[in-house]
């Protein structure tokens, strides 16, 4: 297996190759730079290389992308995996793919002081390309069939977000998102309250140039449904992060008799009716 790293940011110092004289092609914008010990090149090229090692040599290739926050990691992954999709003789059926980094995205970025869409977390993924036959010209006939498989592992979950975080920075995306794009009478369903009533999003900060709501119904409710999260699942699913968002506003006090009491009632019910608890 080859390692490829991807350095981004200013600061960024790449620790593998690319082979020297490999640039980008100079005929317009082609994606953003990539650093490495040979130079600068695009990420195109950089792609580029790395599926023509895999169709032509059947070589592994992994990419590393490290960077400080705000360097751009995020966008570099997703645009090197929509190359992937695009380029010539690249992997294919890759949909279900960007449907899971939108996902990801919704439930484990957030807003920080650095950045406005910040993964806090880390990731690796594993793609598998699909096979095909060659046609009598020597290219890959994409009606012979191929199926990509894609796998994906997250680590490093930064927990202590839920609970407390800067008064500039905000809680993971998918509760305002949620919360802003839910019709009433489904928030209702879902015992969800408005995004001022919770403890957790208590930070009233908004993110310029984004719209939660649309943003919610327009890419992650699609996203959601293209990986079959729908119906009583994807209810489910609001419960529990209703549940969540209730929990923080429970506190927890001393009685007349010296036993500890539950300062809210309500909230207790909606959390463990969201977590399918007997209240």
């Amino acid at each position: 297996m080859d390692a490829r790293f991807l350095s981004t940011g200013p600061d960024c110092d790449c620790l593998e190759h690319v082979p020297p004289g490999s640039r980008s092609s100079g005929r317009g914008w082609d994606g953003p730079s990539v650093r490495t010990n040979t130079g600068d090149v695009s990420l195109a090229t950089f792609t580029g290389l790395a599926i023509k090692q895999h169709t032509l040599m059947n070589r592994c290739t992994a990419f590393v992308l490290n960077g400080e926050s705000g360097a751009g990691k995020t966008e570099a992954a997703r645009q090197l995996f929509q190359r992937c999709r695009r380029a010539k003789g690249g992997f294919v059926g890759l949909a279900a793919e960007e449907a899971t980094t939108i996902v990801l995205e919704a439930f484990g970025n957030a807003k920080t002081l650095s950045n406005d869409n910040a993964s806090r977390f880390g990731m690796f993924r594993k793609v598998w390309p699909a096979r095909f036959v060659l046609d009598e010209s020597g290219e890959e006939d994409r009606s012979s069939g191929g199926r990509t498989r894609s796998s994906c592992v997250h680590f490093l979950f930064e927990r202590t977000r839920l609970v407390e975080h800067h008064e500039q920075e905000r809680n993971f995306h998918i509760f305002y998102q949620m919360l802003s794009g839910l019709p009433k009478e489904q928030r209702r369903n879902f015992g969800l309250l408005d995004t001022a009533d919770y403890t957790y999003l208590k930070h009233d900060v908004r993110i310029k140039g984004i719209d939660d709501g649309l943003y919610f119904n327009e890419k992650t409710l699609p996203a959601l449904a293209a990986l079959k999260i729908t119906g009583g699942t994807l209810q489910s699913l609001g419960m529990c992060l209703g549940a969540v968002l209730a929990c923080g506003n429970l506190e927890w006090v001393e009685s007349t008799d010296g036993l500890s009491q539950c300062n809210s009632e309500a909230d207790a019910q909606r959390a463990a009716e969201g977590f399918g608890l007997d209240p």
